[in-house]
């Protein structure tokens, strides 16, 4: 072989070279933006679930309205008396939602214990009208700033 041939053969196998190189980046970039969009799908979806959350937790609290203005006066009484079971029936689906919010946003973002003190676990056992309105106010607080934090990525 020639040196020609040999010049010539060098440039082909380097040309193979960067043009692999070349399509695997292309490649690689391709599948970081189709994971940023399931990202920003998800993030989008739990968003939207958090937004209609908040409404429901709203309305909860406005119905509930004469009790919280109630307790601001009295903090003491309403601490000793029981949720109606009748209540804690209609309301627990709306914590366990929360819940659900929170570990699929945990799951989503994988961010590991910057998720832990970003978003803390709320304590959502509650016997008395004054724990349950406290956790109420909590997750709304809560899923509020998760929302914010979502809005960054869309």
């Amino acid at each position: 072989m020639s040196n020609k041939q040999k010049e010539i053969e060098k440039l082909r196998e380097e040309t193979i070279r960067s043009l692999h190189v070349a399509l695997v980046k292309k490649a690689h970039e391709l599948i970081e933006i189709t994971e940023k969009e399931r990202k920003r799908d998800a993030m989008f979806s739990i968003g939207v679930r958090i937004l209609d959350h908040l409404e429901t937790i709203s309305t909860i609290m406005r119905s509930m309205n004469s009790l919280v203005e109630y307790i601001k006066i009295n903090p003491y009484i309403l601490h000793q008396v029981e949720v109606d079971p009748i209540v804690r029936k209609l309301l627990d689906p709306v914590i366990g939602l929360y819940k659900s919010i929170r570990e699929d946003l945990k799951d989503t973002l994988k961010i590991g214990e910057k998720f832990e003190k970003y978003f803390p676990e709320i304590e959502t056992e509650y016997k008395s009208w004054t724990e349950l309105i406290s956790i109420l106010i909590s997750i709304h607080k809560q899923e509020k700033q998760m929302l914010y934090y979502i809005i960054r990525f869309l």
